[in-house]
């Protein structure tokens, strides 16, 4: 068997307990990809394959006590109209010229990586649990600050609040040995974020969803705040939070964890989604993908005339050997001008804390 990747400097490993929960009773209310692009084979290393980004959403992960343990260490109140100030400043943005936001001051942020509440042990140990077959670490912190990732973000967004497409962290804008491959690459570790919600009622006409982008489409998903709703995403997915309604009277709640998935061994891909769960839903740019190939496969007669046995093509093109001058994506479709390329954006040393 081959080595197991590294455990990049500066990770830190997850704080779990024993935990009698089962994975056979995780609730999976989404498991979708979108976002596909062309990018070098890996595996042959030679031609291209198609890639795209991961987003599952999975209901009561995490059970009320658990949520409510979190609650009262952030200091949320159901009814209060702004955030605790012993734990809440407008310090968080999306991007350098975006405007602030609540989140937690650092003092809040070190505590909870240090000494977390009993909710946060539970999480990490269940997400351990529901993936046996990686390492999870906290996200690593460089040494020479060129790249920065608070191990938790929080957020408490508000009426009138502006926030901004973004991703959390793109490995291909690291140089390595941290960076300096794609999201997703067979024997490299998987930038992940994991969004809780936080509110015990939040109805639906308070808004503040969780959005998601297909850039090629300039199409998207969103996802209701749920209490003990949890949202795993790839961290290269562009997203955004949006605003509570005015009607909402109170902060919209939200937890992430930043997140490293090690695969075991060099030849395996690490996947926020289990294979028990059944193929992904494809959608914008990706359901076009799946369109080709359905139609590759019905339009590819045998030599006696009658069409070919349906079985998966190979998602590659044909390039030179040692042609290998960038490992940049290339889209499989257009994108909107007005579309943000959020794909592309280099977060490193950039003030990019706000997330969903």
């Amino acid at each position: 068997m081959s080595a197991a990747a590294a455990v990049p400097e500066g990770a830190a490993p997850l704080q779990t307990h024993a935990t009698s929960w089962d994975p056979v009773h995780v609730r999976v209310a989404l498991n979708l990809t979108l976002n596909a692009r062309l990018v070098p084979n890996d595996a042959e290393r030679d031609g291209l394959r198609c890639d795209a980004g991961h987003v599952v959403v999975l209901d009561d992960f995490l059970p009320h006590d658990s949520v409510e343990s979190i609650r009262q260490w952030l200091g949320i109140g159901e009814a209060a109209p702004t955030p605790n100030a012993d734990h809440w400043e407008r310090s968080t943005k999306d991007g350098p010229t975006a405007s602030r936001t609540y989140g937690l001051n650092p003092a809040a942020l070190r505590q909870l990586e240090t000494s977390p509440p009993a909710g946060v042990i539970e999480l990490n140990s269940r997400l351990q649990k529901l993936h046996p077959d990686v390492t999870i670490v906290h996200q690593f912190i460089a040494e020479d600050a060129a790249y920065s990732c608070d191990r938790f973000v929080a957020n408490a967004a508000c009426a009138g609040d502006s926030f901004s497409w973004h991703v959390d962290a793109d490995p291909s804008t690291r140089p390595p040995p941290l960076g300096g491959y794609l999201n997703r690459e067979l024997g490299k570790p998987l930038f992940v974020s994991a969004l809780l919600y936080l509110d015990a009622h939040w109805p639906n006409e308070f808004d503040a969803e969780t959005l998601f982008l297909d850039p090629p489409t300039g199409t998207g998903i969103f996802v209701r705040p749920k209490s003990g709703r949890v949202v795993l995403m790839d961290m290269d997915v562009p997203h955004r939070l949006s605003p509570p309604s005015a009607i909402a009277g109170r902060p919209r709640y939200s937890l992430v964890w930043k997140l490293l998935f090690i695969p075991r061994t060099s030849e395996q891909r690490c996947c926020i989604a289990r294979p028990e769960w059944g193929r992904p839903i494809p959608f914008g740019s990706e359901a076009r993908v799946e369109q080709l190939r359905k139609q590759a496969l019905g339009a590819k007669p045998t030599t006696s005339g009658t069409k070919r046995k349906a079985e998966e093509p190979p998602m590659t093109e044909p390039c030179a050997k040692g042609d290998r001058q960038a490992r940049a994506p290339k889209r499989l479709l257009e994108e909107p001008q007005d579309a943000p390329n959020a794909k592309r954006q280099a977060i490193a040393g950039e003030d990019m804390q706000t997330d969903a």
